[in-house]
């Protein structure tokens, strides 16, 4: 499962429907409480989350670290409109993560999720 996080409805769709038609099953999350609640134990096993970075209430950041903490095998795609440096400013990217800069095209979207579900389970 992956989840997408964006309080934009239009980017969360696109990302989402872009995931469905590869044949991913997504869950769509328009914050971080929804995102920390579709990761629940019972949820089932969740391999990428790709979330936007600024987002109102808890950031992208904070809401992957939390649920990689409860979760480690959960790798992570920020999404960003801010430059990589911007975002790197609170710290570099995490080694369970990628960064990808709005806006993007969708094969660079689909290579991102393809390369981070190779690495779950793999390190």
């Amino acid at each position: 499962m992956i989840i997408v996080v964006d309080d934009n409805d239009m980017v969360r769709g696109f990302v989402s429907g872009l995931l469905r038609d590869e044949g991913f099953i997504v869950v769509e999350a328009s914050g971080g409480i929804e995102a920390l609640a579709a990761c629940r134990p019972d949820a089932g096993p969740v391999q990428v989350l790709v979330t936007d970075i600024e987002m109102p209430g808890m950031n992208g950041r904070e809401l992957a670290k939390q649920i990689v903490g409860a979760r480690p095998e959960v790798r992570v795609l920020y999404m960003s409109g801010l430059s990589r440096a911007a975002v790197e400013r609170d710290g570099p990217i995490e080694s369970w993560a990628v960064f990808l800069g709005k806006p993007f095209s969708p094969p660079s979207l689909l290579s991102a999720v393809r390369e981070l579900q190779a690495k779950v389970g793999a390190e």
